[in-house]
């Protein structure tokens, strides 16, 4: 009887061990190589039948554009100077957004193809009441433009410029003239085409149309001009293996045949008008014409494509939480970094949040010198040699720098839009020293409500919920001529709002359901099997202990 026990207590023993080392040999072993083939064979983006190509393809999760507006109120009393500018918001007006990656074809380790957008606005999405005929008052973007084209040119030349403007575009040219503003319907501001007497005037006379912006086309002008129902820059080549680089971008291009490595080549021609093409002249400013802290334009920081189209990333961000993401987006003309911020989960699927850094758009930035012409040596002379070692490692100390156009969270698109047009976070969120400039009329900013940020799964890297929030501002700059006479004396700012917008994709529960199935399900079975034999195992061998005493 005490030999069976004494067997009996040994085979518990070795039953344990073995179950143990079986769970443990799985767990840290065979499943995490099972989990990786799975996942690879999932995001194949060369394999039509996988997840992945078809989520590539479409996106499942749905996505909205919603455009808010900031609503001028008191034009006249802004140009008299009574009254710093006053707003009231108009908004959320809601465009579904559907996208299609078409043209598709295939090279070594890579995928090419155009990315198509087209908007249809939802009613039922909207604010109460709102449709996207109403009118709202905002600031008369097409006359700061050509302002600012006009300034570009001689002496000479911006007094015939400007004097045109006032006479054939029909501006009110007194010193509290409300025409600061314009008024239209929100689908004809953003898609549509506004078309009044001073579009006309820039669409027609030699004096502007060869040298228009994106924004005005034979349509009229509209801040989305060329961006609905087109594939227009939004082309590129991806790579699709190996899986460290999966769907990151090696190439983005204008149009399919016009990919390239880097941007500094990259100019916007001034719009085809009536069918006549309007080349890029010899002068023209490339997008990033500037060079970083080493003297570098082509491959500098600002010139560099990098990251994703920020709805893929490649698998297994949980081992690599430690570096920034970066996403390429047309709206901004450049690369954008996001930082890791927190893990979390969306109705039971883990997820990592990745935020824009709240310091990104500082000016002194290592990355960001580049974007700032104000270091640009050719542009002012005594700021070559200014730069010198930061605090940060990632910092220049430019206290020795005279600092004219650049602000702290603002993005001054002026070569990629050929307009000026600044960017920055909503509400001037990241960049609140503008917010002097306004009364309380402008709402507050709040990381909530204003920061942009993505949730990623992190074993696929496919982004189940985001939110990029931009504001569209122009500058308002004196022209300090007599021609316009409420643009002489009219108080600078770097920024001024015109709109905001949340373009957000929230994950559906269909969506939900089928990354639980496919992603978190599979992981908490795998789990269940490796602890529970591990336990078993550890029970067995405990029993077998107890057995011995």
């Amino acid at each position: 009887m005490a030999k069976k026990m004494t067997i009996c207590r040994i085979v518990l023993a070795i039953l344990g061990i073995v179950l143990i080392g079986l769970g443990a040999g799985l767990g840290w072993g065979a499943f995490p190589g099972i989990i990786e083939d799975t996942v690879e064979k999932n995001i194949d983006l060369t394999d039509p039948d996988s997840e992945g190509y078809k989520n590539f393809i479409t996106p499942p999760v749905p996505v909205f554009m919603k455009f808010t507006f900031f609503e001028f109120t008191n034009p006249q009393k802004f140009v008299t100077g009574e009254e710093v500018a006053k707003f009231e918001e108009r908004g959320p007006y809601v465009y579904r957004e559907t996208r299609e990656k078409r043209n598709l074809s295939y090279g070594e380790n890579s995928l090419n193809f155009s990315q198509w957008r087209k908007f249809d606005f939802d009613e039922g999405l909207s604010c109460e009441g709102c449709k996207n005929t109403d009118t709202v008052k905002i600031l008369n973007m097409p006359l700061i433009g050509a302002v600012d084209a006009a300034m570009k040119e001689g002496d000479m030349s911006q007094g015939v410029a400007l004097n045109a403007l006032v006479n054939y575009g029909k501006v009110e040219n007194t010193p509290d003239s409300k025409d600061i503003a314009m008024t239209d319907t929100v689908e004809n501001i953003l898609f549509g085409g506004v078309k009044n007497d001073l579009v006309k005037l820039l669409l027609s006379n030699s004096l502007f149309n060869s040298k228009l912006p994106p924004a005005i086309q034979d349509n009229g002008f509209a801040i989305f001009n060329q961006k609905n129902d087109t594939s227009h820059n939004e082309n590129y080549e991806v790579f699709t293996s190996p899986k460290e680089v999966h769907s990151m971008i090696s190439r983005w291009g204008p149009e399919l045949d016009e990919l390239a490595e880097d941007l500094s080549e990259i100019k916007t021609c001034p719009s085809t008008i009536a069918g006549k093409p309007h080349n890029c002249r010899r002068g023209d400013p490339t997008w990033w014409p500037h060079p970083n802290g080493e003297g570098t334009v082509t491959y500098s920081q600002c010139n560099w494509i990098r990251g994703t189209d920020a709805y893929q990333f490649p698998p297994f961000l949980g081992d690599r939480s430690d570096e920034d993401l970066w996403i390429f987006t047309t709206d901004l003309c450049r690369s954008m970094p996001l930082r890791f911020h927190s893990e979390g989960d969306i109705d039971g699927i883990d997820i990592v949040r990745y935020i824009v850094p709240l310091d990104s758009g500082n000016i002194n930035k290592k990355d960001n010198i580049c974007f700032c012409k104000d270091f640009d040596p050719k542009k002012i002379p005594e700021n070559d040699d200014c730069l010198k070692p930061g605090a940060n490692a990632d910092e220049y100390d430019i206290s020795d720098c005279k600092i004219e156009h650049c602000h702290d969270g603002l993005q001054n698109l002026e070569y990629c839009q050929k307009s000026p047009v600044i960017m920055c976070s909503p509400h001037f969120f990241m960049a609140e020293k503008q917010l002097d400039n306004f009364d309380n009329s402008l709402q507050r900013p709040s990381a909530a409500n204003d920061q942009t940020y993505l949730d990623i799964e992190p074993i696929t890297g496919m982004v189940v919920r985001a939110h990029k929030r931009i504001q569209i501002n122009m500058p308002i700059v004196p022209t300090g001529r007599d021609e316009i006479v409420f643009l002489k004396d009219i108080k600078p700012l770097p920024a001024f709002p015109v709109l905001w917008l949340d373009e957000g994709a929230d994950i559906d529960q269909e969506n939900i359901d089928k990354i639980k199935s496919m992603v978190s399900t599979p992981l908490l079975l795998l789990d269940i099997l490796k602890y529970g034999l591990i336990a078993l195992g550890a029970f067995m061998t405990f029993l077998g202990a107890i057995m011995c005493c």
